[in-house]
């Protein structure tokens, strides 16, 4: 094919050679663009060697042949430095199975959960938002308590699937952060563990406080039955059970860990909030300057 195009563009060529000929030598002869193009295409095919022996010429030359993979580029995102820290207190703490869900392939999902120290079975991969959404509420069904952790747009369904969704506070995106019930502000993941700890044992302090505020008006109120307890003694009841109970819930004050000043700081870029305040205070400022000046 390139051989007949060849042939035809130096038919045309020559005919508008012997044309612009018979104009004069007024006019300087120039072979059009176009069979230009495709002749120098078709002498350049005739000049280039068989399939066979150009690779064994390639090869010859210690150049790689076609079929031959000369290298490879990957690209995967590093892993947090206390990921698989985070598991393994995760797993200490009794929970019944530490998941794994992704939207990278089988292979990456399979290797990172082998560095944090998560079984193969617990690793779905290839996941689209709605595909976490699915897998939470089936471990839902499983398990009846589930709790998610994620911060990107993606797992913004499967955050409010889940029993308990939280989500990093300063690299969550707004979707995550609008629709999971826990943030975190510091971009660590090792305050996971620390909020479900504290979360037990605000559950327990709210069991106990219960149980001691019902068990003193109880005391009180069969003392009263029998004659025993007056007024005086049902008011120390019920005052000391406030106290009491007040006391024993600032007890996790303790276990409260304050935000890291860069955190914060990250934060408040995040939502321009030193931006307002220092709009508001130039704009009062401004007006003050004014008033003075008139």
């Amino acid at each position: 094919m390139r051989i007949g195009l060849a042939l035809q563009a130096a038919a045309e060529f020559s005919h508008t050679e012997k044309h612009e000929e018979a104009a004069g030598d007024a006019i300087d002869p120039q072979p059009h663009p176009l069979t230009k193009g495709v002749a120098e295409n078709a002498g350049s095919a005739n000049n280039e060697a068989p399939p066979d022996k150009r690779s064994e010429r390639d090869a010859g030359d210690g150049r790689a042949g076609p079929q031959e993979l000369v290298g490879a580029i990957a690209v995967a995102d590093e892993l947090r430095p206390a990921a698989a820290e985070t598991v393994r207190r995760l797993q200490s703490m009794g929970l019944q199975r530490v998941v794994l869900l992704t939207g990278d392939n089988a292979a990456t999902a399979r290797s990172i959960a082998a560095k944090v120290g998560i079984a193969d079975q617990d690793v779905f991969a290839d996941l689209l938002p709605e595909d976490k959404e699915r897998t939470v509420r089936e471990l839902l069904a499983r398990h009846k308590t589930v709790a998610m952790v994620g911060d990107g747009v993606n797992d913004a369904p499967a955050l409010a699937a889940a029993t308990v969704g939280i989500v990093m506070g300063t690299g969550g995106s707004d979707v995550a952060l609008e629709t999971a019930d826990v943030a975190l502000v510091a971009d660590d993941l090792s305050k996971v563990p620390w909020v479900l700890e504290l979360s037990h044992r605000a559950a327990r302090t709210i069991k106990m406080n219960v149980a001691l505020a019902l068990g003193l008006k109880g005391v009180v109120l069969v003392l009263a039955a029998l004659g025993i307890a007056n007024l005086w003694l049902a008011i120390a009841a019920d005052t000391g059970a406030s106290v009491l109970v007040s006391m024993n819930g600032m007890r996790l004050l303790g276990r409260v860990q304050l935000p890291a000043a860069a955190d914060v700081a990250a934060l408040r870029r995040r939502y321009r909030l030193g931006e307002e305040e220092e709009h508001d205070h130039g704009a009062h400022g401004g007006h003050g300057h004014g008033g003075h000046a008139h």
